[in-house]
């Protein structure tokens, strides 16, 4: 996992740019966002946030991930080097000007329809939401190997059901009436002998 990727992962872990507004929106070029205080000032890096190091991180620039989509998602840098917290999605294909100068980790996969609106946003002459803006309500992350405890428990569990309920209906003599009407809803693809 690139270093971009872990920082922006584990800020979402923590609700950081949960109320992030996206302050700057160029039609057809990319939407920023990821500054909690909404100044542009380019936030703090997760090190700095619990306390362990840099407001910084240094870019992660490879050739093979670039602008060419709609949906992508990289670094805002102040310069080399100077990457926070502060995000861009990009709005328009082939961006190809932002290559080699961003830390790009991301892409949109679904929610297309939310870019398009946020590229026809009204804005002023600095490129800023003329109404009370856009903003992020609620992160979370997904498509992960890492998963929470509970969700490991739970996934546990489920495997132990579904074991027991299979070792019970591979019994050819099967006593169905101990068993409740719901019980066998858990698995959609087995019938009950």
């Amino acid at each position: 996992m690139s270093f971009g990727v872990q920082k922006f992962s584990q800020a979402l872990q923590i609700d950081y740019y949960n109320d992030c507004i996206f302050y700057i929106v160029e039609k057809d070029f990319t939407a920023e966002t990821g500054d909690p205080n909404g100044t542009r000032t380019g936030g703090n890096s997760i090190y700095k946030l619990i306390n362990v190091g840099d407001r910084f991180f240094d870019d992660e620039i490879h050739r093979d991930l670039n602008h060419t989509k709609a949906g992508t998602v990289a670094m805002v840098n102040h310069g080399e080097n100077l990457n926070a917290s502060e995000f861009y999605i990009t709005l328009s294909d082939e961006l190809n000007m932002l290559d080699g100068k961003h830390t790009v980790f991301g892409e949109v996969v679904e929610g297309f329809d939310t870019l398009t609106v946020i590229n026809t946003v009204e804005v002023d002459e600095d490129c800023k939401a003329v109404r009370d803006g856009i903003k992020i309500i609620y992160t979370m992350k997904t498509h992960s190997k890492t998963y929470s405890t509970s969700v490991k428990k739970m996934e546990k569990e489920i495997a132990y059901l579904v074991e027991n309920i299979e070792e019970q209906c591979s019994i050819k003599e099967c006593d169905m009436t101990l068993a409740h009407r719901n019980q066998w809803n858990l698995i959609l693809d087995k019938e009950i002998i």
